[in-house]
């Protein structure tokens, strides 16, 4: 997941959702609708991609964000797709977004809240 917000007061927000899982539409809808109400823009995409397997398709999407929310565990990453294969997905990822991007991990696992 990415997302990129601009901080001045009432200006935009853009959220870029990726996500191999297809049914975001309600939630993308909901998020889109309350961020109108908050700023002056607000723009959702969704990306139907497996983000670790396609990076390389939409390395782009990540370019200009400012903060970058991997949405599960390290551990979950490694263990779902192995250790080559997300290692080279992280070192991408860094390679990719600006030098003063964030990356947020979860590190709660499932089941959890």
């Amino acid at each position: 997941m990415a997302f990129q917000y601009f901080s001045s007061t009432k200006s935009a927000v853009f959220l870029d959702v990726m996500d191999s899982c297809p049914e975001w539409e309600g939630l993308l809808s909901k998020i889109t609708e309350a961020a109108n109400s908050l700023f002056t823009k607000a723009n959702v995409t969704f990306y139907l991609a497996d983000v670790v397997k396609q990076f390389g398709n939409y390395a782009d999407v990540f370019k200009t964000k400012n903060l970058v929310t991997l949405m599960f565990t390290l551990n979950e990453l490694v263990t779902a797709q192995g250790k080559v294969t997300a290692t080279k997905f992280l070192v991408d990822l860094v390679k990719t977004i600006p030098t003063d991007c964030l990356i947020l991990v979860s590190t709660l696992g499932e089941g959890h809240s």
